[in-house]
């Protein structure tokens, strides 16, 4: 996995620095931003951890929700 360049803000994702939050019945554009950035760039890590790994493995990582869940299943796995 670690052949893998992420750059900041996937690394952030993936790691679970940068989390996403739960967006209030009424958000604000700046949370609405915030939560579209998110989603963006951990769908881009998503894709990126997906299309770095067999397709046996990546049948492995099909339930996961985020590319944080597919970082750590795929640790877990290699254990």
């Amino acid at each position: 996995m670690s052949v893998v360049i992420f750059n900041k803000s996937s690394e952030d994702i993936v790691s679970g620095v940068r989390k996403c939050g739960v967006l209030p019945v009424e958000p604000k554009e700046e949370e609405k931003t915030l939560y579209a950035a998110w989603q963006k760039d951990d769908a881009k890590a998503a894709s990126l951890l997906a299309s770095a790994v067999s397709r046996s493995v990546a049948e492995l990582v099909l339930t996961c929700n985020n590319a944080k869940e597919i970082w750590d299943k795929l640790h877990e796995t290699k254990k």
